[in-house]
Formats: C-alpha cells, sequence, structure tokens
C-alpha cells in the first residue's frame, strides 16, 4: 500500500511507473492482486527484484555482503467477525 500510495506524492515513483501528472494511480490492492495472481506462476517478480539489487552493487549502493531477514510478529487489524479465534 505504501507504494501506491507514496506514488501520489512523489514524481520519482510517477516517472518510474510510466505515469503522467494527471493520470490516475493504481489502487494499492492493484499490487498485491498482481503479485498473487497474474504473476504467481512466473519468475517476472524475481527478475526485477533481482535486476534492482544488481544495479544497487553496481551503484556502490549497498555491498551485496550481507543479508537482513525480518521475521517481526504483528497482529492485523482485521475484521474480528471473520476470524477464528487462536485456540481454533
Amino acid at each position: 500500500m505504501a507504494i501506491a500510495w507514496a506514488s501520489g506524492l512523489n514524481l520519482a515513483y510517477l516517472w518510474f511507473c510510466h505515469l503522467g501528472l494527471g493520470d490516475n494511480v493504481p489502487d494499492h490492492s492493484t499490487f498485491s492482486k498482481n503479485r498473487h495472481g497474474r504473476f504467481l506462476d512466473s519468475d517476472l517478480l524475481r527478475h526485477v527484484f533481482e535486476t534492482v539489487v544488481a544495479r544497487c552493487i553496481a551503484e556502490g549502493l549497498v555491498s551485496g555482503q550481507r543479508l537482513a531477514v525480518d521475521a517481526s510478529l504483528i497482529e492485523a487489524d482485521t475484521n474480528r467477525q471473520n476470524s477464528t479465534s487462536k485456540e481454533e
């Protein structure tokens, strides 16, 4: 959701997404739907990620020598009527 929100405020995001100042910014769900549906059986998103990382290494922004993983558990603000208890 942050990318979609920021693209409405940041010209660099608009440029990257090939959007003009008057174009509508895609809804945040568009990114998620494409990731979990349209590109599910594709290596496209992995290719984009690896290309961005390689470019960052080439430009000296990161070394590529260390890896950090965030495995934080964050309780979501969900609809309690459609959820099950922790015991279930």
